[in-house]
């Protein structure tokens, strides 16, 4: 019914003043702090098994002088101001960068980021031995801003290597899928 549609919205992302609220912020803070504001974050308490997890609070992000930033544009106290992160920018150049360097690779990958801790997560359809000799052959670089999981090394195609010959055709993908 229209009612229990309206009861489970409301127990997934809290009241409709609660979210006029965060509909509100999010479009007024990319704006109105571009440099400073990272992200609104609903935050929920994982401690109870249902999905979705019950809805705690928000929490809105800035680089800089978070609390005092949040209350020049809510007094609402389910809204807490969390401090850290790289402004929607910082993280955009960040992404970008890999973006450049993954056009390179002849494999699947796909690639997140959590602008909260400047994070950027990538995952590999090619091994780590294989990244790494293109990363090495084309001068990249990195720190702990990235982090990479590699596709597994494959077996040989054949565990006897003279059956190899014996065989016209075998479809092997250098790479392994990534979903």
């Amino acid at each position: 019914s229209e009612e229990d549609r309206a009861r489970v919205w409301a127990e997934a992302n809290g009241p409709e003043d609660f979210q006029q609220e965060v509909q509100r912020l999010m479009q007024l803070l990319p704006s109105a702090e571009p440099d400073n504001f990272v992200q609104l974050r609903l935050a929920r308490d994982e401690t109870v098994p249902t999905d979705p997890a019950p809805l705690l609070r928000a929490e809105v992000w800035f680089r800089k002088d978070a609390a005092a930033t949040l209350a020049r544009y809510t007094n609402d106290d389910r809204f807490f101001a969390r401090q850290g992160g790289l402004s929607e920018a910082s993280m955009e150049a960040r992404r970008k960068v890999w973006l450049d360097r993954l056009k390179l690779v002849d494999a699947s990958y796909t690639l997140s980021g959590d602008p909260t801790t400047g994070q950027i997560d990538i995952e590999l359809g090619i091994t780590e031995a294989a990244f790494r000799e293109l990363a090495s052959e084309r001068g990249w670089s990195w720190d702990d801003e990235v982090r990479f999981t590699f596709a597994e090394e494959q077996p040989p195609a054949f565990l006897d290597a003279s059956l190899q010959n014996q065989v016209r055709a075998f479809v092997r993908e250098p790479s392994a899928p990534v979903v």
